[in-house]
């Protein structure tokens, strides 16, 4: 009987501990918000000449130097001391467990140093069942991960912090200060690899639960997921936005959720929709390199990006991959003269959309000759005048945003 008071009485202290605020009695926060690492361990491709070159025809990312991004990151940080670092998905390139594995030891650096770290798994992370490693030959299949190890792997950056957890998603909720608290949502449904993005019935239900919650206490909720709440490019919206945000979006409206933190599209972009701001955070995987640093108070959240300063050469990768994937659309319908000269010109606006600071060349694209033939396009490019159309509509900074939360 005594023995069974005792195990009753740590399992009251337990459930208070996670009760309290991380931050308690504190009311400034300074937060580091991160996303689509796509961390790829080096040991992968040791014995590949050739992988780095690959990727010089793909969609930008780096993937080749993705683990010095991450661990460059992780030093800058800790030189900053924030109090939290909020990484919101697609933490490896498609799930590896060697990866996996090595990131979990990159970010326990930062708890380390004592900052708390809150992580959520995107689409690529868990189940893939697409995890490669490369040597000279060619591609070969290894191991991935599942939910069961992914909790074990991230325990200590979020879920142990957690005063509620979904039982069907990776979904949970933090207690920040007595002015916050942080819903991550896993907007992956099953968790797995590519699946649709409509979460399940006792997912929404939990949901709502935990904002009101905190909206009944008083409190404000901060969000954090994968996916998309809102479309921030009219060429590039499927399968980045949830396929529910409506009836998402709807819950925020009614318990007020005034910013939610996203990543998957890879560009840096804002958005207000209805009474909720979106701030999408550009991968950490692509030209620029940059993060978000949030001030956060009682009354306003103060949001700016910060390139990593001890990197070098991402933004001519970036255009080169740019060039190369306009360049093969266009030498069909212009010949190579001309499709060089249009290939240039969109590498460079497409980096600076990526960046979040089209706003500031603008002007000077929109009078370039060359942007006449793309908005008279072929059926071969017929994608691109869609997409510049999209970039060139931008009025915005969105590389920093101020945020009244009353």
């Amino acid at each position: 009987m005594k023995k069974l008071f005792v195990l009753f009485f740590i399992f009251l202290l337990c459930s208070c501990a996670q009760q309290k605020p991380l931050f308690n009695n504190k009311e400034n926060l300074k937060i580091i918000v991160a996303s689509d690492l796509h961390y790829y361990d080096s040991s992968l491709f040791k014995d590949c000449s050739w992988f780095n070159e690959v990727w010089e025809y793909e969609d930008g990312q780096m993937i080749h130097y993705t683990h010095l991004f991450v661990e460059n990151f992780i030093s800058e940080v800790i030189s900053q001391k924030p109090d939290m670092v909020l990484i919101s998905g697609d933490l490896t390139y498609n799930g590896e467990k060697v990866s996996h594995e090595s990131l979990s030891k990159q970010l326990s650096r930062l708890t380390d140093a004592g900052i708390q770290v809150a992580v959520i798994n995107g689409n690529h992370d868990v189940n893939n069942g697409r995890s490669l490693a490369y040597d000279e030959e060619g591609a070969y299949q290894i191991e991935d991960i599942d939910v069961e190890t992914y909790k074990k792997l991230y325990a200590n950056f979020g879920l142990n912090q957690a005063y509620s957890k979904d039982k069907e998603s990776l979904s949970y909720a933090i207690h920040l200060n007595n002015t916050y608290d942080l819903l991550v949502i896993d907007t992956c449904r099953d968790s797995s690899y590519m699946t649709a993005s409509n979460l399940q019935e006792s997912t929404m239900k939990w949901i709502e639960k935990e904002l009101n919650s905190t909206h009944s206490n008083n409190k404000k909720t901060l969000v954090m997921m994968h996916h998309n709440l809102g479309i921030h490019c009219d060429a590039i919206y499927t399968s980045y936005v949830l396929e529910n945000a409506e009836q998402m979006q709807d819950l925020f409206d009614q318990y007020d959720v005034p910013v939610v933190f996203s990543g998957h599209v890879h560009i840096q972009h804002t958005k207000q929709i209805n009474n909720t701001t979106e701030i999408v955070t550009s991968a950490l995987s692509i030209a620029p390199v940059q993060y978000g640093i949030v001030e956060l108070n009682n009354d306003t959240l103060h949001y700016k990006t910060q390139e990593i300063e001890s990197v070098t050469g991402d933004e001519a990768f970036f255009k080169v991959t740019s060039y190369n994937k306009s360049f093969n659309n266009y030498k069909e319908s212009f010949g190579p003269e001309l499709a060089h000269e249009l290939a240039s010109y969109m590498a460079t606006v497409n980096l600076t959309y990526f960046s979040g600071n089209t706003y500031t060349y603008r002007d000077e694209f929109l009078q370039n000759p060359l942007l006449e033939i793309i908005n008279n396009p072929s059926d071969d490019i017929d994608f691109h005048s869609k997409y510049l159309e999209c970039i060139l509509s931008e009025t915005n900074n969105h590389q920093e945003i101020t945020i009244e939360m009353n």
